[in-house]
């Protein structure tokens, strides 16, 4: 077998090899690329879900309702109060409050964009939710200054009584024929000064 006999037989093999392994590189090169595209796919779709989640919490955040506590310490004037500074941090603290609303996470949008959109959502929710605690905190001290305003006005009036009811026992002393009178007026007076409360209620009915 000659030399150039040797370089004829071996071209053959080489093409007989090139071709499936050009297949199978194309095949791997495909796989490849619709394994990137899926997990970008999945990628995209979790980001729409989170998206939508935090939506979801902060319209659940905006829509709650009032507590009683809240509620009630908006029908308080700062008349009714032991120190009206409580009813005006109230108002500021009802006035802080933003109005927000959940944003589109529709999924045109680029798995960048909805990532962001649903990291601000979370913190407007979170923003919403320490002011509704702040109202709260706000609304209680309200109405504990109205309650304190309430026992003190109580107690001021049974004073007042207790006053009247001294002044009167000591003009009528030796002035009447009946001491039966005195003696009431004398018991409801002692009754009177023994009554220690923390309910208004409990001094209005020793008045």
């Amino acid at each position: 077998m000659t030399e150039g006999t040797i370089g004829t037989d071996a071209n053959p093999n080489r093409k007989r090899w090139a071709l499936p392994i050009a297949a199978v590189a194309i095949v791997a090169v495909c796989a490849g690329g619709f394994g990137v595209y899926r997990w970008n796919a999945g990628r995209h779709d979790q980001a729409v879900a989170s998206c939508q989640q935090a939506a979801g919490r902060l319209a659940r955040t905006t829509a709650m309702k009032d507590s009683r506590v809240v509620g009630e310490a908006r029908k308080v004037q700062g008349d009714q109060v032991a120190d009206a500074k409580t009813v005006s941090d109230y108002q500021r603290a009802v006035k802080a409050i933003t109005k927000v609303k959940p944003v589109s996470c529709d999924a045109s949008q680029s798995t960048a964009d909805l990532r962001a959109a649903a990291r601000r959502m979370d913190a407007a929710a979170a923003r919403r939710d320490d002011q509704a605690k702040a109202v709260e905190r706000a609304a209680k001290a309200v109405l504990a200054s109205r309650g304190a305003k309430s026992l003190a006005d109580a107690r001021a009036a049974l004073k007042a009584k207790q006053d009247e009811g001294s002044a009167r026992l000591a003009q009528t002393e030796g002035q009447v024929a009946d001491n039966a009178t005195r003696e009431q007026l004398r018991q409801a007076l002692d009754a009177a000064g023994k009554v220690q409360s923390n309910k208004p209620d409990d001094y209005r009915k020793a008045q």
